[in-house]
């Protein structure tokens, strides 16, 4: 691939440095168990493309998009994805205008399909692609396949996972796959294995590697240890939400943290009633879970408001503009609400809440209690 790109055209119009989900059940994970932290190469920050030469090689260009799409797996919110889709779309189209034969064209859209949730295109486009001299050693392509397999066909994904190993010895995802794909096959002393390889190799910092081995720990009754991975990972979640306040999709993923540790602690008093100190550890998780659905709950009330607000524009009432400058501080999406607040004092200089919430939000914000 040595004919060289016009990307003058194509430059990703954003590209910010993101963190979960893949597809089946590894997506399940990813969102509902939780997912603090990434790997060292999702966590680089996309540089600004405008300030570069007009044209790059086509092969840095496949570089660039497969880059995209590992942050875009990493990604945590839903619209950090379409972000990252928009701009791996527009390197495809252009490296398909220069390059139309070029296999790696399967390879970067089926992965995009992946990422889009069109899972039936992107298996038979990665299978064509792995059909390529480019594609036959192609560690990433097996391992994607194995993640469209596993949640209803494990013993296919298990050689999609064994031959990406082969490839490429103890990569954290393909160990992560490999550890799922054989709990579903109720192998449970290799997937913990797999599992805390995962762990070991990425170096402790991804939710997903730790919640993945504290099930595993879980599922064989190892108490102590499931919920110390766990709770390890309840931190690295809490970080991330404290970082996005404002987001709900990060506070979900802490709400699944919860969920998990009540369980462990659930089953561990289920076979032995006797243990007093986990009483009071599942106590207090039961309270800290129903202190994040609650806020949860918020986000909820705020959709709703921000709906009465879209509806009744341009002429907002302005109780209903206060209601949701509210909701929108108490979610911590300070900036918004500031200037909800300040539409409100437009209409009615002398409305006391508002100029008591902007006193409150000009003030240092506060982290949430964990």
């Amino acid at each position: 691939m040595n004919r060289r790109l016009q990307i003058s055209s194509f430059v990703p119009s954003c590209l910010r440095a993101l963190v979960p989900p893949f597809p089946c059940l590894l997506l399940l994970i990813a969102a509902g168990a939780g997912d603090g932290s990434t790997s060292p190469d999702a966590q680089r920050k996309p540089t600004d493309r405008s300030s570069e030469a007009t044209s790059v090689p086509s092969e840095d260009a496949v570089r660039a998009a497969r880059e995209m799409l590992d942050r875009a797996e990493f990604a945590v919110t839903q619209a950090e994805r379409d972000e990252l889709a928009k701009s791996i779309k527009e390197y495809i189209e252009s490296i398909r205008s220069a390059e139309p034969q070029d296999a790696w064209l399967l390879y970067l859209q089926g992965r995009l399909n992946v990422v889009s949730g069109r899972f039936s295109e992107a298996r038979d486009q990665l299978r064509a692609f792995l059909e390529t001299r480019e594609g036959r050693n192609e560690w990433s392509a097996y391992r994607v396949l194995g993640d469209l397999f596993v949640e209803q066909f494990p013993r296919l994904a298990k050689f999609q996972y064994d031959r990406a190993v082969e490839l490429k010895p103890n990569e954290p995802t393909t160990l992560l796959g490999l550890s799922i794909c054989e709990q579903k096959l109720a192998d449970l002393d290799n997937a913990r294995q797999h599992a805390q390889e995962a762990v070991l190799a990425d170096g402790r910092r991804n939710v997903r590697y730790l919640v993945q081995f504290a099930t595993v720990l879980k599922a064989q009754k190892r108490w102590a240890q499931a919920e110390s991975e766990a709770a390890e990972a309840l931190e690295l979640a809490e970080a991330a939400a404290a970082e996005q306040p404002g987001d709900s999709e990060v506070l979900q993923r802490v709400e699944a943290q919860y969920r998990l540790l009540t369980e462990i602690a659930d089953g561990l008093l289920r076979e032995s009633p006797g243990e007093a100190v986990a009483y009071t550890r599942l106590a207090g998780y039961v309270r800290k879970h129903a202190d994040v659905q609650r806020r949860l709950r918020g986000h909820d009330a705020l959709a709703v408001l921000a709906l009465g607000v879209e509806r009744t524009a341009p002429n907002v009432p302005i109780e209903l503009r206060a209601a949701y400058a509210i909701e929108l501080a108490e979610v911590g999406r300070r900036q918004e609400a500031t200037a909800q607040f300040e539409l409100v004092l437009a209409a009615d200089p002398n409305h006391a809440l508002a100029r008591e919430w902007l006193t409150r939000l000009s003030a240092k914000p506060t982290a949430p209690s964990p």
